[in-house]
This record gives structure tokens, sequence and C-alpha cells, in this order.
């Protein structure tokens, strides 16, 4: 249960492997996603928590060639899932994350915290050039409900403006319903908005999902009960 990330690079008959982040150690569930920006010069990976019993969180790892450097982010709570979903978007420009098990909120008016099972989150970086750190885009974007865990799969556009993600609730076969969510980053405001939802069938949940650069198509996968496929377009993420 521990779980390397490489990276590989094609000398024209032969890939050869470089080591981009060792082992993080027993009990992490392996390299759970990984991604590669569209210049090659990125690459991320995670080692996401199985269990809150195991009392790490999951963590991120992000190498950019330019500058050589790599950057680990934790997660935000013990067992969270942390990098349950990877995916870069353009080159090396913006990069999101999901957490798919736990997560910790603050609660409002009390300075305390309360823990939020299983709803998922998401979280969007951009590179800042000036402090040679990612840091984080708007807010943290949370599930709606206790188990339903967004983030099974997280895809970004080229430009930033448009995230979607699939959810693959806990407990799927008692009829809950997955749905990949579409987010929308509005400037004025700072902040990512849901702007949509593409449902499957009653008592499915969304194991994968792919959109285009551009995000005018996505293509989900059902992965619990019907394993059918489905691509739509997006005629609006306004």
């Amino acid at each position: 249960e521990g779980g390397s990330i490489w990276r590989a690079t094609w000398g024209g008959s032969a890939w050869s492997h470089t080591e981009v982040v060792a082992n993080d150690g027993a009990g992490h569930m392996g390299c759970t996603d990984v991604a590669l920006s569209d210049d090659g010069a990125c690459v991320a990976g995670a080692n996401a928590l199985g269990a809150a019993s195991s009392k790490k969180k999951g963590k991120l790892h992000i190498w950019r060639s330019a500058t050589g450097t790599s950057t680990s982010i934790e997660g935000p709570t013990v067992g969270d899932g942390w990098g349950r979903g990877v995916h870069f978007g353009g080159d090396c420009e913006y990069l999101v994350a999901s957490g798919t098990l736990g997560y910790i909120q603050s609660v409002s008016g009390t300075g305390g915290q309360d823990a939020v099972g299983e709803r998922g989150f998401i979280r969007v970086y951009t590179w800042d050039s000036g402090s040679d750190a990612w840091v984080q885009r708007g807010i943290d974007l949370v599930g709606l409900t206790t188990h339903s865990r967004l983030g099974t799969s997280v895809r970004i556009t080229d430009d930033g403006t448009t995230i979607v993600a699939a959810k693959m609730p806990a407990f799927a076969s008692a009829g809950e319903q997955g749905t990949s969510r579409v987010f929308t980053w509005i400037p004025l405001l700072g902040a990512y908005f849901h702007s949509g939802n593409l449902d499957v069938h009653s008592g499915g949940g969304l194991g994968a999902i792919d959109m285009t650069p551009d995000g005018k198509r996505i293509v989900a996968y059902n992965g619990w009960n019907s394993h059918e496929f489905r691509e739509v377009p997006l005629c609006s993420t306004a």
C-alpha cells in the first residue's frame, strides 16, 4: 500500500524512466491518479488514503520541469482521500484535484469545525511564477450531501474556466443517483459556481469522466449498474 510516481521520456526507440516522487510509505493507496500537462512539462500524482483508520492524510505531488521544483500539498484531514482525481489544464497553468472520502469545514459562528463525511471536495490551483508556488484559486467545492463522494474523476479546460466532476455515491445500490457536476469560473466573483449536471440512471454512479480541452463535450462512464458510456455536448456553461 505504498506507490511511486514516475515520469518516462521517449528516446526514439525506448522509454526511459525518471523517478519523480518517492514512495509515501505504507498506509497510502498507492498512486490513485496521475496527470501530465499538455506540454509534458508538469507531472502530478497523489497517494490518497483508503480509510480514516490509517491516520494519515492524502498527499498530492507536483513536479515542474521548467523550475526543477517538486511540490507536495497535503489534504485537509485524516482519511480524506485527497488526490482521488488529478488533472492539468493547458500547459501547466491550472491544476484541479479532488478528495472523495472526508472533509473538514468551519462551522459558521462557532469557531469550530464539523466533519462532513464522504461529501468529497475539489480544489483548483494556478502557478504563481513570482513565488514559484501553486496557489489555490477560489474556494473549495464541496459535495452537497453526506456520502455523495464528489470528485471520483475531475477535469478542467485548458483556459481554467470550466470544471467537470463525477460523483459515485457510497449507496448507489440503494438508488442514489450519480451525477457529473459542471462548475464555471466567474471572474467578477473570483469563484467557481455550479452551472450544470449530467445525470445517469437511478442507482448508477459515475466512475470516470473526461472533457474536451475547450469544454464543449464530456463523456461519462456509469460503472455501477448499467455500465454505460454517455457523451453529451455542453451547449452553454455560462
